[in-house]
């Protein structure tokens, strides 16, 4: 049986409050300062140990000032006796009352049956119970109070005596703080106190069990009992079981499993009926699964698991056998503590989909983290941190996960007996990839066992390789990148892992070695090289990085964690040549080229660290745009102090090569970038806060504010909103850096699962991403992220070679790197330059045209409208709108009915009150859209309306503040209404306005007719209908005949008009 071990985050807050008379920590105080307001009153390490009062430890404040103290962003942490860290906490928004106690809990210890506190606070540190310290800090990180205690190497003037299970430090007068610990402190039973003073007072006495006769047998069910611990703790006792796993050998558990025998009825199950049996150290078998044993032994909790260390174990056979101990079909994973209790040490055959969700710590420990029903997913990726659904996905974390183990107890990576035994169930030819289901029915089944914190299914004997395996796990590799359609251009982003060409061997640097002492990777170089060792090593990192590159495939690959040879003595460029040198060879043909820094480039200091951003390209699918390579030189990058290890973006620029797509129309700019890590943190919005953020989130978040600017730049400078920012952003999905890049604009392509790039701490989410602004996004046609490095075994990397006996190494692209690459293809629409063919012998072709019955009509003849007639149109509806002289759009129809490529209609001025009116002097447009085929037709009928001879024109009205709102831009009729402004003419959008309250800007086009004519009406349409027209059509349309013109906006046309302009 275990005892619950309450595990929380540490956070830090750097915010104070001031409200009305409550005091707030805003200013530091000097350390060596008596406090005036807040002191730590008791400390207490022993809780739920052997001879603790109570089964948790703690911490009390005590406000000793006469004024009310708001607690929020104090921060209150624990040290060992040598000053390491053991866990900190923030305290919340609570105001403590003037001589008021304030009980903060810390981590609970084996016997939770204990009477407990009642806590107002809790965090998790697992406190000495005889040695160590307590801090007291303000939001500033300014010391308060400390108390040190036993060995201690922090404390204020002298420490107190050491502690034990049953005794705290606690002040002698809580009022009184003289700045010393012996002499403020003394040390007696521990006396909790809260803020409601309900934690003080003797606890409850704990009825004593009554023991057992070890003569009699003793069933496993009451050993285990139906509480957190063993009531029969402490007892010599002799029960009966049959064997279900048995470890003996180096690095075993050295001991066996017995079960009650029989099945297990689930409706009425609420005690564990196995239990381990310790057969010592020196244990060397001589039991078997299926034999039925009677074990006498003390009962203890070990790591919070009931066992039985054996004194006299014998085999029951013939009439004294007890039958079989039937697997208990679980049909799905418990999601609390405390239904797990009930099957603690018991045969079990999982049921239900569990999958791979972290396999880091394979190499090290053989285990391999699972997932019930699908992968546990970063709280952060999916929903913003310190939020009621992140704590949710925390806590759904906590109830679907569980340990596969090995039965081993040793380090792979420390023992060198257990680097001479395989890896349990990793090979070359069965990985354990995450994502991977997993098949429990291929074994006998697993135990259920608890250690280290977590719940785990052990195999029922040491597996060594694939031997003893209760589990076979599904391929789930995938060959190449998941994309259905390639498109005309791939853009990707691959973090190379510290692909160094520069060699720790050629620096002096010390090296990570495999178990026969030699050296693979660099280590502990400072500001050197942190790649390979050796040219040995080298070749084993570059074939994997090669052969990745190689079947990724794309048109361009921003990369990141590749050396900057400048820093080294070289040139910057040089690593990256190698590279490309290197894949060039491989594919036996100049196909892959890289962007070079250009000969002089004042490279900023960020862009100078000792990795770097950079492009490689494949010239047969993209050319390089000359003078497009711009590394940003922004004080979120380059400021140094917390920001110096950031790398700055590094943009450039590409143009599609193909036929009908490679011009200048088409070119688009890629940014990689490579932000602050999460490692180590700062003060403040830099610190960490222990919710998967990491330490310098405000630094990252500045740099993605620096980097939308910088993207804003380049797009004017460059004339195209085609922009794709890509990298390692070092920031989960739901992180402010990346909102930020997404709040500006930016379609997140990357987002979503089900596959991310990164694993880390036994869940996964995306630290890599692709952003696309919306005009680039129009051109995504497919995406995936290809995950053949975060979701594979860290053992099969080339810094891992020779770490164990088990050959794990291979050339292939799988672990090349810890992140997986993501890639996305995109589809240009070509410019349409064939010729229409010419007329059969048997057809005479038809050109989309439109004629009108007048072209010059007089204000009074426009009361009768203007009648057209459309032919030649291929699709079945047309768009209809009038575009009058000083630019205003009216939509008339949005999808007027064609009919065997023809229409008819007239065009009237109607007041509200739906009469026609006369319409506006000047020159209008009616202009006639159809997409067919992904390629715009539009055609074009000017009229003019003059006014009554002896008359007064009717006056127009320009666009507010526009002289030039009747000037035609250069692109006409913008499809997706995008651009309001930006020289286009008539955007759709902005035609339907109802109320046509929406103004044109610049060149107009935005808004509705509305405000035309001294808003005395607006256009519309009449009698539209499909074919030709039934009558009249050769003597009446044909009287004064306007063919529209022509434009043909396909492939390169449209992309035209996705352009900036100045």
């Amino acid at each position: 049986m275990r005892t619950e071990l309450k595990k929380l985050g540490f956070g830090v807050l750097a915010a104070t409050l001031a409200i009305g008379g409550v005091s707030a920590f805003s200013a530091a105080q000097p350390a060596e300062a008596a406090s005036s307001t807040i002191v730590i009153s008791e400390a207490y390490g022993g809780g739920g140990n052997s001879g603790a009062p109570y089964n948790q430890d703690f911490i009390e404040l005590y406000n000793l000032s006469d004024a009310p103290v708001n607690l929020q962003g104090l921060q209150l942490e624990y040290f060992s006796a040598n000053g390491n860290s053991g866990g900190s906490t923030t305290l919340p928004n609570v105001v403590l009352e003037p001589e008021t106690y304030y009980l903060v809990g810390a981590a609970f210890g084996s016997n939770k049956a204990l009477p407990a506190i009642e806590a107002d606070h809790t965090f998790g540190a697992n406190m000495s119970g005889t040695n160590g310290a307590v801090e007291l800090r303000d939001s500033t990180g300014a010391v308060i109070d400390l108390v040190g205690f036993g060995t201690a190497n922090k404390f204020e003037g002298a420490a107190t005596p050491s502690l034990s299970n049953s005794t705290s430090a606690q002040r002698t007068d809580p009022a009184v703080d003289t700045d010393n610990n012996a002499a403020d402190f003394s040390v007696a039973a521990p006396t909790p106190q809260n803020s409601g003073d309900t934690g003080t007072g003797d606890p409850d006495p704990v009825d004593p069990v009554e023991p057992v006769d070890p003569s009699e047998i003793t069933p496993i069910a009451q050993i285990q009992g139906t509480g957190a611990s063993s009531p029969l703790s402490g007892q010599t006792v002799t029960t009966q079981g049959v064997v279900t796993a048995v470890y003996t050998g180096q690095g075993s558990k050295n001991g066996f499993f017995i079960q009650e025998p029989g099945e297990v009825d689930l409706a009425t199950h609420n005690a564990s009926t196995g239990v381990f049996v310790y057969g010592g150290s020196s244990f060397a078998g001589g039991v078997e699964i299926g034999d039925s044993v009677q074990v006498t032994g003390g009962v203890s909790e070990y790591s919070e698991v009931t066992q039985i260390t054996t004194t006299a174990t014998s085999i029951l056979t013939g009439e004294d056998a007890l039958g079989e101990a039937v697997a208990v079909a679980l049909p799905e994973w418990p999601t609390t503590d405390a239904e797990r209790e009930v099957f603690e040490g018991m045969l079990l055959a999982p049921q239900g989909d569990y999958v791979v969700t972290d396999n880091y710590s394979l190499n090290q420990f053989g285990e391999i983290g699972l997932g019930f029903e699908g992968l546990l997913l970063t709280p952060s990726e999916v929903a913003a941190p310190g939020t009621a659904e992140a704590d949710a996905v925390a806590a759904d974390n906590e109830a679907r996960g569980v340990l596969l183990d090995d039965g081993q107890t040793w380090n792979y990576m420390t023992n060198n007996s257990a680097k001479n035994s395989p890896l349990p169930y990793l090979t070359l030819d069965t990985p354990v990839t995450i994502g991977a289901s997993v098949d429990f029915t291929v074994g006998d089944g697993v135990i259920l066992d608890y250690g280290f914190d977590e719940w785990r299914f052990q195999p029922t004997a040491p597996v060594k390789g694939t031997e003893n395996s209760p589990v076979a796990f599904e391929d789930v590799r995938e060959a190449a990148p998941n994309l259905a359609d390639r498109g005309d251009v791939t853009v990707a982003t691959f973090n190379v892992l510290n692909y160094f060409t520069t060699l720790g061997a050629d620096y002096g640097c010390s090296a990570y070695n495999d178990r026969q002492g030699n050296p693979i990777a660099t280590s502990n170089c400072g500001n050197g090289p942190r790649g390979a060792f050796n040219e040995e090593n080298l070749e084993r990192q570059e074939d994997k990085i090669v052969a990745a590159i190689q079947t990724l495939d794309a048109s361009v690959i921003s990369l990141e964690e590749i050396e900057d040879s400048s820093d080294f003595g070289g040139h910057r460029d040089d690593a990256l040549s190698t590279l490309v040198d290197a894949l060039n060879a491989d594919a036996g043909t100049d196909k892959w080229a890289y962007v070079e820094t250009p000969e002089g480039y004042d490279v900023p200091t960020s862009g100078n660290d000792v990795i770097r951003t950079a492009f490689i390209y494949q010239p047969a699918e993209v050319s390089f745009v000359e003078g497009t390579y711009e590394i940003l030189d922004s004080p979120a990058f380059t400021a140094g102090g917390n920001y110096a290890n950031a790398r700055a973006p590094l943009a450039s620029s590409f143009i599609p090569v193909g036929e009908g797509i490679d011009g200048e129309e088409n070119q688009f700019i890629v940014i990689g970038n490579h932000f602050k890590s999460k490692g180590g943190e700062g003060s403040g919005g830099n610190a960490n806060t222990d919710d998967n953020v990491g330490g310098w989130n405000l630094a990252r978040t500045l740099q993605a504010e620096a980097l939308v600017d910088f993207a804003a730049d380049l797009q004017e400078d460059q004339g195209t909103d085609l922009v794709f920012l890509t990298g390692d952003i070092n920031s989960y999905s739901a992180e402010t850096p990346i909102t930020t890049i997404v709040d500006a604009g930016y379609e997140h392509l990357t987002v979503g699962g089900p596959e991310y790039s990164y694993s880390f701490g036994g869940t996964v989410g995306s630290l890599d991403h692709v952003f696309a602004s919306q005009a680039a996004n129009e051109l995504i046609v497919d995406q995936d992220i290809w995950t053949i490095n975060a979701n594979e075994a860290i053992a099969l990397e080339y810094s891992r070679y020779n770490y164990n006996v088990a050959d794990l190494y291979d050339a292939s692209p799988y672990r090349s790197s810890d992140h997986n690459p993501a890639i996305i293809a995109l589809q240009f629409s070509e410019e349409d330059d064939t010729e229409t063919p010419g007329p059969t012998d048997d057809e005479t072709p038809v050109e989309a045209s439109v004629t009108l019955d007048l072209e010059t009509l007089t204000q009074s003849e426009s009361v009768n409208g203007v009648t057209y007639q459309g032919e030649g149109f291929p699709g079945d509806t047309v768009r209809i709108e009038v575009v009058q002289e000083d630019g205003t759009v009216s939509l008339i129809n949005e999808a007027a009915a064609v009919s065997e490529g023809a229409f008819n209609g007239a065009i009237v001025y109607r007041d509200g009150d739906e009469n026609a009116i006369p319409m506006p002097v000047g020159t209008h447009t009616i202009r006639f859209t159809q997409v067919v085929d992904g390629e715009e037709l539009i055609v074009e009928a000017p009229f003019e309306v003059v006014a009554d001879e002896d008359e007064n024109p009717t006056p127009t009205t320009p666009d507010e503040g526009d002289e030039d709102a009747g000037q035609d831009g250069d692109d006409q009729g913008d499809q997706d209404g995008a651009a309001e402004g930006d020289d286009n003419q008539g955007s759709q959008d902005a035609g339907a306005n109802e109320d046509g309250s929406t103004k044109g800007s610049d060149n107009g086009g935005s808004g509705n007719g509305g405000s035309n004519a001294g808003d005395k009406g607006d256009f519309a349409g009449d009698n539209h209908e499909g074919g030709l027209a039934k009558t009249g059509a050769e003597d009446t349309l044909l009287i004064a005949l306007a063919v529209g013109i022509v434009l043909l906006l396909a492939g390169a046309g449209i992309m035209l008009q996705r352009r900036l302009r100045a």
